[in-house]
Order: C-alpha cells, then structure tokens, then sequence
C-alpha cells in the first residue's frame, strides 16, 4: 500500500510540509471531472435516510459517487459507509483518495484515522487525526468529537488510544 504524501508527513509530525502541501493542492486541485450532482445528491440523501450498517447504503454511497465523483461530501460518506459495514480495507482506499484530492476536508481525515486504527496502523492514524484537527475551520468541533469518541465504551480500543495519543500531540501544537 502506498500512502499519499499528505499522509506521511501528517504521520511524522511534519506540519510546515503538510501545510504547504495542503495548500498547493487546494490552490491547484486534480478534481475529477463532475457529474450529474443533482441525481448524486439525490441517492446520497436516500443512502443517508438507512442505517449506516444497512449494506444496501453501500451500494447507493457507490451508485452516488460514480454518477458524481467530484462531490466530496459522496466519496467521503462512501468511505464512512464502507467501514461501518466491516469492509476496512475497502474503506482505507476510498478515504486515502478522499485526503488526496479533497485534503482540506477533515471528516475525511477523521474517518481515514478510524479506518486505520482499525487496520492496526497506529501511527498513520494518529497523523490523520491530527491532520483533521489541523485542516478544520472548527478545530474545537474536532477536539469535543474525539473526547466523546475516546470516551464511548463502544467504540474501537485502537481507535481510542490513538485519538488519545493525538489529542496530545494536537495539545503541543497550540
């Protein structure tokens, strides 16, 4: 598996470089060319009407993003759906793409975190979690979620400590 720059530099720590890069990526995105967003739009809001967990949501997320690929919020919610229903790896691909053409979108960063703790990757998690908070215009949005997360009995141990070990690194950086 190769990881996208953004998320190697995220994973060391190296924020001058991910910023620079983030910023170089917004200023010249590769979008992919748009669609028909209308109809996206459309099955994305019947997809989110499910349950996450209602595997058919899996199919409409899929349907949705290639009648629009260039709509973040879609191949986003796609890389969501794909996790919740236990198709991880699935997941990570998605998400790294996600981060790569859209890597300002910090639920993106967020999700890819989760979906990574998941798959063991501890600290490309971490990264991605900080990079999260790091690309949010409310970063104190991002802070609250992890603290309900990490304290969510439910939630996936991994994901847990990594958001821990994050929400300390994000505490150095301020």
């Amino acid at each position: 598996q190769s990881y996208p720059e953004s998320l190697l530099l995220a994973s060391k720590g190296d924020w001058v470089n991910f910023d620079i890069l983030v910023q170089e990526n917004m200023s010249h995105p590769k979008l992919p060319p748009v669609g028909d967003r209308k109809q996206a739009r459309k099955l994305n809001e019947k997809a989110l009407a499910k349950k996450m967990s209602d595997p058919s949501a899996i199919g409409m997320k899929e349907q949705a993003n290639v009648l629009d690929p260039a709509d973040a919020e879609i191949a986003d919610n796609l890389g969501l759906v794909l996790r919740v229903n236990s198709k991880v790896p699935e997941s990570e691909k998605q998400l790294l793409k996600v981060v790569t053409i859209w890597p300002n979108r910090a639920s993106a960063w967020a999700n890819l975190g989760e979906t990574l703790s998941i798959l063991g990757k501890d600290e490309l998690a971490i990264g991605a979690f900080v990079a999260a908070y790091r690309v949010s215009k409310k970063p104190d949005k991002v802070l609250e979620a992890y603290v309900r997360i990490a304290a969510n009995e439910n939630e996936n141990e991994s994901t847990k400590i990594n958001l821990v070990s994050a929400m300390r690194k994000i505490n150095k950086l301020k």
